[in-house]
Formats: C-alpha cells, structure tokens, sequence
C-alpha cells in the first residue's frame, strides 16, 4: 500500500505543467529600495537565457543571464553585446550593456519596452546572443506581471539583532 501511495505522489508530481516564471520580492523598510523581481528562468542551463525584469520604486529594467559562459562582446567593445529579439519570425536587432564578468547584460529600453509589449500580447519571444538563446513563452505572463506589480504586504514584526 505504501509502494503505491508513493508512487501515485511521484506521478502526481510528474504530471504539472512547469511554469518558468517566477515572482520575489525584497523589503528592507525603506520604500525607496525595496526591490520586485519577476524573472523567467531557461529549460536549458547551457546554452539558454534566463530574462530578470527587476523593479526599484517606478524603474524597470530587463536583464539577461547566462551561466555557462561569458556572452560575446560586441564589435570588440566589451561593454556591450549584440541581442536580437524574434516575436513572430520578425528580428528585433539592438545593443545591450554588458556586464563585468560577461555574463549579464542590461537591456536598452527600446529592446525592453519591445520585448514587454510583445509578451503582454501574449507573442512568444526568441531572445537571441550570440551562442545562446531562449524561447519565452508569453503564457502566464499577465499574471506574474500582476503579482509582480503588487508590493506583499509588509511585516509588521521586526526583531533587533546585534552581534
């Protein structure tokens, strides 16, 4: 009996759908650095790209990860590297900072604003660097997105700790 609750918990477990997407938040107890994070996170850990939308007060910002390598400067500028977005089959070619350690870059805000709106309109996303890429799947979107803009309420209870 207990083989087989066992294995009616593993296949149950099996069996859900994986949602890549997933939503932190971080409170310091000053509004102005609190921090949302709402990132989508590569079936493929070598040569995938995980996408971070982090939120301070008003400000988003999109990032891109990868974690096997470094991404490839662009032109020999390695400051920024090369991303193109596919929605659609359609490219969507820009620049993005790069990072010091070559594994992650900021997105411009024309690549970014791209990339959200699509993904609002429920279009699949392909982002691109040279040697990785990643589909996004827009599915769920909406909602993360909604729980990423609504700050948790906050803890009430704060206990002092010195060393």
């Amino acid at each position: 009996m207990v083989i087989y609750c066992a294995l009616l918990l593993l296949w149950l477990c099996s069996c859900g759908k994986r949602d890549n997407w997933q939503v932190s938040y971080i409170q310091t107890g000053n509004r102005s650095y609190d921090s949302s994070k709402l990132t989508y996170f590569s079936a493929d850990p070598v040569n995938g790209v995980d996408l971070e939308i982090l939120k301070v007060e008003d400000q988003l910002r999109a990032y891109l990860h990868v974690h096997t390598q470094t991404i490839p400067s662009y032109l020999g500028n390695p400051k920024e590297a090369f991303v193109t977005l596919y929605i659609e089959g359609q490219p969507f070619f820009g620049v993005a900072a790069r990072h010091e350690g070559g594994q992650r870059v900021l997105l411009s805000p024309e690549l970014q604003a791209t990339l959200l709106e699509a993904l609002q309109e429920r279009k699949n996303v392909t982002i691109a660097l040279e040697g990785f890429s990643t589909l996004i799947l827009a599915e769920n979107f909406k909602n993360h997105l909604k729980a990423f803009g609504s700050v948790p309420m906050r803890n009430p209870f704060h206990f002092p700790v010195s060393l």
